[in-house]
């Protein structure tokens, strides 16, 4: 390596430069990261109807006599809701309302404090390339979702008075990174180009082996000419 020095250096710079390369794209506009990072903003939607019946301590009957109405178990619907808010359908209605189609939500029913518990709540999340647009998407998803389930209700004509709604719990918490950028790319394009570049200059070391003065050696045995004579 210290032969052939100007190799292994410029290899050594090839591979920085590749690997900068690979994180980032130069442009007419500047430096720009060829993978932005991902941010994300979450929203709590309670499922409810009208009533707010959580904030009853009986079941109201009807009528004097009579069996009370049975209320569903909405926490027992997240996991459906959930699914409702990654459908297809909602991602479709949410662009129509204008959202940029690299903004994307996702839902999952809100995780209980208490072991066994079930919340009738489920967390929607939004991503995108920036803190703000993350929030963006969690309230154009909201809005997506809210439309289907009340065009589903429409369809089923379900009373106004039995119709499940998404009370906003929590509107959109503190964008935060969701997704960092990687930097294995970089990592493996530096290595590769400088395992080549130090390979390469053992082949040329071989190839033509740097010839080196050898002293000649002292003879083992030198004859005592004084005493032959």
């Amino acid at each position: 390596m210290r032969r052939f020095w100007p190799l292994v250096v410029t290899g050594v710079i090839l591979a920085v430069a590749l690997a900068f390369l690979s994180l980032v794209r130069v442009t007419s506009h500047g430096i720009i990261y060829r993978k932005p990072l991902v941010w994300q903003s979450q929203s709590m939607l309670l499922l409810t109807q009208p009533g707010f019946p959580y904030g009853r301590s009986e079941i109201p009957s009807t009528a004097p006599g009579t069996v009370p109405p049975q209320y569903t178990n909405l926490a027992s619907l997240t996991d459906l809701y959930s699914q409702f808010a990654n459908s297809d359908e909602v991602k479709r209605l949410m662009h129509q309302e204008g959202a940029p189609k690299t903004w994307t939500i996702s839902a999952l029913p809100a995780v209980p404090t208490i072991q066994g518990g079930n919340l009738p709540v489920i967390v929607l999340s939004g991503h995108a390339n920036s803190a703000s647009a993350s929030v963006s998407a969690v309230v154009y998803g909201r809005q997506a979702l809210n439309e289907y389930v009340q065009r589903q209700q429409q369809l089923a004509k379900i009373p106004h008075n039995q119709r499940i709604t998404l009370q906003i719990v929590q509107a959109a918490t503190e964008p935060a990174v969701f997704a960092p950028r990687k930097k294995t790319l970089p990592i493996v394009v530096f290595l590769a180009v400088t395992i080549l570049t130090i390979g390469l200059a053992f082949i040329l070391e071989n190839l033509r082996p740097r010839v080196r003065a050898v002293t000649p050696a002292e003879p083992a045995f030198r004859a005592n000419t004084k005493q032959s004579a």
